[in-house]
């Protein structure tokens, strides 16, 4: 079976900056798949067949991708670091990061990690008045 099932046959495409010669292998979510170099994350989930890209922020309804540029607001992924010296990046668009062999990636569900819930205030016991400098 083929591996990407969606992607145009290379006869229906008249040019474009995926080379289909060159293989890509992935990871998102710890899933593996097979991209070509110049493929975006998103446009090689796209031609795997892959549409939902996370969940609703509040709901977690499913949510698929709806632009192809920087504008995309569902499909945000956080790459992982390849090495100790590199750095993991996150709230990126899936439209326009572009495949490396060995990418590992995730998408960003739901409400962000770093948001809590608001702190309530506590009583204290204490009788002075608070002063403002």
């Amino acid at each position: 079976m083929n591996a990407q099932p969606f992607r145009l046959p290379d006869d229906r495409v008249a040019a474009s900056g995926i080379d289909r010669t060159r293989p890509v292998h992935f990871t998102v979510d710890g899933q593996e798949f097979t991209g070509y170099a110049g493929d975006t994350i998103a446009s090689a989930l796209l031609a795997a067949g892959r549409i939902s890209c996370g969940d609703s922020m509040y709901l977690g309804r499913p949510r698929g991708i709806m632009a192809s540029g920087v504008e995309e607001p569902n499909a945000l992924v956080k790459i992982a670091a390849r090495t100790p010296v590199d750095v993991a990046e996150s709230m990126l668009p899936a439209t326009t990061v572009e495949l490396t062999d060995g990418l590992s990636a995730s998408y960003l569900r739901g409400m962000a990690s770093w948001i809590r819930p608001p702190i309530t205030p506590t009583t204290t016991t204490s009788t002075r008045t608070p002063t403002w400098s």
